[in-house]
């Protein structure tokens, strides 16, 4: 056999081994970190918003600058059917006392119908964009997507946003798996079902109250000079911080006496970092809230001169909460009953009371000591000693 014959297929050989490793290699290579994500390529810093909608509620996330401001339905709607956004926000929180409504103020790069969005909601939610993956397929047939809940019918349509605003695409995020730490996910325009080993559903809820910033006030107590609590009905207890001579807060009106400094730490410390259980989005006037004039007001200064009000309106009826509203935001908040009550103090409420011994928890009970009788006075002996004599006779 000459050398050509042998050198064809040899490279024939040669070229069919190199075939089949270059196929398994191929076929054993894990797919890339970008192919399995739902956003190919997006980063939590390239997230401009979301669009989250189910069948009873629609929220919108967008980002403006360094904050994050959330956009609910109502408003989403009244733009989408006027053409133009609506000034939902004065409508929604608050009114003068003659039932019209009061055009608020609006924070700086806001729009009216936004509301601040809440940072640890917002952290959450991209965390879950940027790392949701593709894990197991489950299924391709569309019967199934009604099974898996990953229609529009019955799931969560994740519409992501890049920071100019187009769009990277959807989602519809379904039931939880039967181990209820994993989720079902379908791309919108796709038939395919995958099983995502995270538990996701609550960070892209559609309830729009859970993504309001729900802070009412935050502050450093060591830094307030003076209290003031005014109770309608009774005069106001105002309380001032004492200097290194005289220690505590006392109390200057209604009358000057030394205050329960506990009790005074006990509101400061609800200043501190006071959230609201929830805003007031329905169109209220300020003489149905409360609000025009305040059940209670607490008004707190600072050494550097910064003073800072809360006023404390109605309860709203059928639930155990409270209309609130601080002058920096004027969005109407709702604090719970038992938050109410700490602020629901008069002046004698800061009293010191009394000191009395009151045993520790667990302590044996303390016998009284037995009386000791005085010394007998030595003229008393001699008399004592002396009858006793005439007796013994």
């Amino acid at each position: 056999m000459n050398n050509k014959k042998i050198i064809v297929p040899a490279v024939i050989l040669a070229i069919g081994v190199t075939f089949i490793v270059l196929v398994n290699l191929l076929s054993n290579r894990k797919p890339s970190e970008e192919s399995l994500q739902f956003f190919p390529g997006v980063t939590e810093k390239t997230i401009g918003a979301v669009l989250l909608k189910d069948s009873q509620d629609m929220v919108k996330l967008q980002r403006k600058g360094d904050v994050w401001v959330m956009i609910p339905k109502r408003v989403l709607v009244s733009a989408t059917s006027k053409g133009k956004e609506v000034s939902g926000l004065s409508r929604a929180m608050g009114a003068d006392t003659a039932g019209t409504v009061k055009t608020l103020h609006v924070p700086a790069g806001m729009s009216a119908g936004e509301f601040p969005a809440d940072s640890g909601c917002i952290a959450q939610m991209v965390e879950n964009i940027v790392k949701i993956k593709k894990n197991t397929q489950v299924s391709d047939n569309p019967a199934n997507q009604e099974k898996y809940e990953v229609n529009e019918a019955r799931g969560i349509r994740i519409e992501v946003f890049d920071i100019a605003g187009k769009s990277l695409g959807a989602v519809i995020l379904g039931k939880n798996g039967t181990d209820y730490s994993s989720n079902y996910f379908r791309p919108e325009k796709s038939n395919a079902v995958y099983l995502v080993l995270e538990s996701t559903r609550w960070a892209f809820s559609t309830d729009h109250k859970r993504w309001t910033d729900k802070s009412i006030m935050k502050m450093d107590k060591a830094l307030v000079k003076q209290l003031t609590i005014a109770k309608k009905g009774a005069p106001a207890a105002v309380i001032v911080r004492g200097d290194t001579v005289t220690r505590g807060w006392q109390m200057l009106a209604p009358v000057k006496k030394p205050a329960d400094s506990g009790k005074v730490d006990e509101i400061l410390n609800s200043l501190s970092n006071f959230q609201a259980a929830e805003y007031e989005d329905s169109a209220l006037t300020d003489s149905a809230t409360g609000l025009a004039d305040p059940s209670i007001v607490v008004t707190v200064n600072f050494m550097s001169g910064t003073i800072r009000t809360l006023a404390i309106g109605k309860a709203k009826p059928g639930q155990n909460k409270f209309w609130v509203r601080i002058p920096e935001k004027q969005y109407v908040f709702l604090i719970n009953d038992y938050e109410q009550k700490k602020f629901d103090k008069k002046p004698g409420d800061f009293e010191q009371q009394s000191a009395k011994a009151t045993p520790a928890a667990g302590a044996a009970p303390v016998k009284p000591a037995k009386a000791v009788n005085p010394p007998m006075p030595e003229k008393y002996k001699k008399a004592i000693e002396e009858f006793k004599k005439k007796n013994k006779k």
